[in-house]
């Protein structure tokens, strides 16, 4: 279809409207023109003002030819949840560190675990090992060696005092009715020995080798 033709078929639909607007406007106000007091009253002038304008008509965009179809664009008979738009470059990175984290947080829990098992594996194998192993028996101890015999009382000799220099002192020794004399060194009634002679006390020990290590000391009047 050239151009000529649908200049031709656009104007006729405009004169069509325009006479369908002017059979609407003078249908409703036919009774009052036949009470018009002349053909030139003041209704006839605002008939004549109500009739539409045509309006011009741009035919330099009808030439233009028309936009393409866009299969992306907007689908009115389509509907449903928006897609939300890609994120940011910022968010891509926030993402991206979250994931490096949970992925980090994923292998430690996983290493915790290993190594928990490999301990408890390790726990069982040692308790196994010492459950089997053969028990240490200590032999049977022989009869216990005799106690040694306890050494001869001391306590029935009295020191009553010395005699002779203060260098060479000489104990006096009482035993009932019996008096005992003996200098540092000397045995007295042949199981004891003077150890030591002070002022007031002397130390008496034994002859017996196995009571070597024992003294008594015996004050003065006790």
């Amino acid at each position: 279809m050239n151009e000529a033709r649908k200049k031709q078929i656009l104007l006729g639909l405009v004169l069509a409207l325009l006479a369908f607007f002017a059979y609407r406007q003078f249908s409703g106000v036919g009774a009052e023109i036949g009470s018009l007091a002349g053909p030139y009253g003041e209704r006839s002038g605002s008939l004549l003002a109500a009739l539409p304008v045509i309006p011009s008509i741009p035919w330099d965009r009808l030439e233009a030819s028309p936009a393409g179809y866009n299969p992306k664009g907007r689908n009115l008979f389509k509907y449903g949840r928006i897609k939300p738009p890609p994120p940011s470059a910022a968010e891509r990175e926030a993402m991206r560190k979250a994931r490096l984290a949970e992925e980090a947080a994923r292998k430690k829990a996983e290493e915790n675990r290993l190594r928990q098992q490999r301990l408890a594996a390790e726990r069982q194998k040692e308790s196994l090992k010492r459950a089997t192993a053969p028990q240490y028996v200590a032999p049977p101890r022989g009869p216990a060696a005799p106690a040694p015999p306890p050494p001869p009382p001391i306590v029935t000799f009295k020191f009553i005092g010395y005699m002779g220099p203060a260098e060479n002192k000489i104990a006096v020794l009482v035993d009932g009715e019996d008096f005992y004399l003996g200098r540092v060194g000397e045995v007295v009634n042949e199981e004891f020995r003077i150890v030591e002679i002070g002022f007031e006390w002397v130390q008496v020990g034994y002859t017996n080798p196995l009571f070597a290590d024992q003294t008594r000391r015996i004050l003065m009047g006790e």
